[in-house]
């Protein structure tokens, strides 16, 4: 299983281990399994039975068996790719809140020590906008991490394993919520706004109502550090430009 490693993301530990252990890290046991009766044609989808959490996807399923616990089952020689990928999506959407962080559908990018973060649902312009960018490097397109350490807001992107890429942690220095336009302009908005739009873009968490709740709390925490602007651009070129400005880089 090349794929599976322990990983260290912020304040969460995730060890991958064919039985549980003893501690404070966040576990997923990894079995195989005959899955011909239990899978689905479906990218994956999510159940609730009998107290625990279930996904299930093509080959596999990821079960919550408690409190930092999780078994993913595979009926392949090793678990599909997919299948890690989500696993680590479900597991930190859930565990992050603990910890004070929270696991946004958004791209990420940075410049010396500034890092920013475009959220948006899909088809709104998160790769696109990091295409436009030449000062700021991209980092990952797709799930980043903010967690709040002190006073300090910070962007942790999600790893892509299926490739062996891990990207740095960064501070983060604002919030961008993307509007794709004619024009290229930014627009600071109220806490409140930033609030319920960035809900809309928080994977796996609605699915717990505890850890949604938690979810909030902590969101509502990082607004209260981490600015929050609606981003209008287009494909002109010259977004990267009114970014700049506004945070003088």
């Amino acid at each position: 299983m090349q794929l599976l490693k322990d990983l260290e993301l912020g304040e969460i530990r995730i060890k991958f281990r064919e039985e549980f252990g003893k501690g404070d890290s966040v576990e997923v046991r990894v079995l195989r399994k005959d899955l011909e009766k239990e899978v689905m044609k479906e990218v994956f989808r999510f159940e609730m039975g009998e107290g625990k959490q279930t996904l299930r996807g093509e080959n596999w399923l990821l079960r919550r068996e408690g409190k930092k616990r999780y078994t993913l089952f595979f009926s392949q020689e090793e678990p599909p790719e997919v299948a890690i990928e989500n696993t680590l999506r479900f597991v930190l959407a859930q565990e992050c809140p603990e910890r004070g962080g929270i696991l946004l559908h958004s791209s990420s990018a940075f410049a010396g020590h500034i890092g920013i973060c475009f959220i948006g649902k899909s088809g709104s312009g998160k790769t696109t906008i990091l295409s436009l960018l030449k000062k700021f490097k991209s980092l990952n397109d797709d799930l980043n991490i903010l967690f709040l350490s002190g006073e300090k807001p910070r962007i942790f992107p999600l790893p892509v394993l299926s490739r062996n890429i891990f990207y740095p942690a960064v501070k983060a220095e604002a919030l961008f919520l993307l509007k794709k336009s004619k024009r290229d302009e930014i627009k600071k908005i109220r806490k409140e706004e930033g609030l319920t739009e960035i809900i809309s873009c928080l994977p796996f968490l609605h699915f717990s109502p505890s850890a949604f709740e938690k979810g909030i709390k902590v969101l509502e925490k990082i607004l209260d550090y981490l600015p929050v602007y609606r981003l209008y651009f287009s494909l002109n070129g010259k977004v990267e430009e009114e970014i700049c400005n506004l945070l003088r880089v």
